[in-house]
């Protein structure tokens, strides 16, 4: 998939909606119908800038589980009772 480019939410990402058509040329130009019904004329430049807007941030590292519930009870915390 990284050679392909996911053109239609490139093409959302430039036209700040849900475009109407869109076509790729093998220049790099994207050529976009806007949900207004407006003509855009994108460059390879500005495809490649709004694709790296688009690419997903990496997931953050996993964190170690929560310990829900009561702490357990030691030795040392149990009531004594003396005789």
């Amino acid at each position: 998939m990284s050679s392909q480019l996911n053109y239609k939410s490139i093409a959302a990402k430039l036209v700040n909606g849900e475009p109407l058509a869109y076509k790729a040329y093998p220049d790099g130009t994207l050529v976009v119908i806007a949900p207004t019904g407006q003509k855009f004329i994108f460059t390879a430049d500005q495809v490649q800038a709004a694709q790296e807007k688009i690419k997903p941030d990496p997931k953050p590292a996993a964190k170690p589980p929560t310990k829900r519930g009561r702490p357990q009870k030691s030795a040392s915390d149990s009531k004594k009772v003396s005789p």
